[in-house]
């Protein structure tokens, strides 16, 4: 009798301690936004009882909250409530992470966090947000800048280069931009991402501008009658490349480069990426499968665009088109001046003249010299050979009937001073 009470009143002590369930609860997180790397803690609460093996886990869901792929990112050995104190693991960005936390002795699982967890990586791409409509455009035609909509910015802040119409601008997507002068211009954004892992930016990009008038930079490579394989192999990056008379070239890819063609001159390229060419009367362009370029050309140059994909974006024609040598490399302006393309001096200084009458049977002409002892009358063709030369003074015929149609260059110098007209030969 005795016995059978005594085991009764332990059965009972036992049981109600059995039956107490093991749950778990996430009580507390320190932030609800983190960058990668930053210290998380994790506060939690456990009841029920808990082998001395047993380790909580904490557990990462992935970016849209859901727990089928998690990841482990800390833990605990206990078996009581307590704190998990860790570091934001390399993820991606997301605006949905959860936590739990899982015992391993017994198993349990708790709810999630209740909230949303903001992760920002730190690799950030600024570039990705910066936009333009156009890298190549006219002087008459206005460029739209802007940032990403889908991206949080503040203090936003544009600068548009020099000659442009606005020059600054404060906001995200600022009106037209207009450009005075040619030439590269480089826009500026500075602005502060909604990403706090990132500190203010400033991203630049280069744009160009064209019109029939360009000045030759004085940074430009000159490429004469001397080029060597190790030119034709190369491939161009942000340059400006000037290509003297009766220069054959052949490029395998440039980019982000300016290209200027004198008379006579002749490039085959491959493959060029956001550039731009000038070509003179005369000159020849042959172009495969060109990636936003544009041509600004004389309506007596030659040009081929082979597209397989991709054209170009603009072809100026312009009846008129010049150069504009004042801050060119003097090596250039030597060939050009040695081979009677271009004056010692500025040719309006001159008082040289010459007149010229094309008679109606093809090729033949009279020439009319004026001035303070006019001498060294000569025929350039368009790779800089010289076809004719007479110093007679005064007036002279010349037959041209059996060169071949195209533009020639008659020069006439005297005391230093050189006048150009040039003939079309039909």
């Amino acid at each position: 009798m005795y016995k059978v009470t005594i085991i009764l009143v332990i059965g009972m002590l036992i049981l109600p301690f059995s039956l107490i369930a093991q749950t778990i609860a996430i009580t507390n997180v320190s932030d609800s936004v983190f960058c990668i790397g930053d210290s998380l803690t994790v506060s939690f609460t456990a009841t029920g009882n808990y082998n001395a093996n047993n380790v909580f886990a904490l557990q990462l869901s992935t970016a849209d909250g859901a727990f089928k792929q998690f990841q482990n990112i800390g833990s605990l050995k206990s078996t009581t409530s307590g704190i998990i104190h860790v570091q934001i693991p390399q993820i991606n960005d997301g605006t949905g992470y959860r936590l739990r936390i899982m015992s391993s002795n017994p198993i349990e699982i708790s709810p999630d966090n209740g909230s949303d967890i903001t992760v920002w990586n730190n690799s950030y791409d600024p570039n990705s947000n910066f936009w333009c409509d156009n890298l190549l455009f006219p002087t008459q035609t206005g460029v739209q800048y802007s940032l990403s909509d889908s991206v949080d910015f503040t203090n936003i802040k544009w600068t548009f280069g020099n000659d442009a119409t606005p020059a600054e601008y404060n906001g995200n997507t600022p009106p037209l931009v207009y450009y005075s002068t040619t030439g590269k211009k480089i826009t500026s954004v500075e602005y502060t991402p909604g990403n706090k892992c990132v500190p203010n930016i400033k991203v630049t990009i280069t744009v160009q501008v064209y019109d029939c008038i360009s000045k030759v930079d004085s940074s430009a490579i000159v490429i004469d009658s001397t080029i060597n394989a190790d030119i034709e192999d190369s491939s161009f990056y942000n340059q400006t490349i000037w290509i003297m008379p009766g220069v054959i070239l052949s490029l395998d890819g440039a980019d982000n480069s300016i290209f200027y063609l004198e008379t006579g001159s002749n490039l085959t390229i491959f493959n060029p990426y956001y550039c731009l060419f000038y070509l003179r009367a005369g000159a020849s362009l042959t172009i495969f499968d060109p990636f936003e370029c544009a041509c600004v050309m004389s309506d007596l140059a030659s040009l081929s665009d082979s597209a397989s994909y991709y054209g170009l974006v603009d072809t100026l024609v312009c009846p008129n088109i010049q150069f504009d040598y004042t801050s060119a490399p003097q090596k250039g302006i030597g060939i050009l001046q040695s081979l009677g393309y271009l004056s010692a001096v500025n040719d309006k200084n001159s008082s040289n003249e010459l007149k010229v009458i094309q008679y109606q049977d093809e090729g033949r002409y009279e020439i009319t010299a004026t001035g303070d002892n006019i001498n060294n009358l000569i025929i350039y063709d368009l790779l800089g050979q010289e076809i004719y030369r007479n110093d007679y003074q005064g007036k002279l015929s010349v037959d041209l009937s059996s060169s071949p149609a195209g533009c020639y260059l008659l020069s006439n110098s005297c005391c230093g001073k050189i006048s150009n007209v040039k003939l079309l030969k039909l």
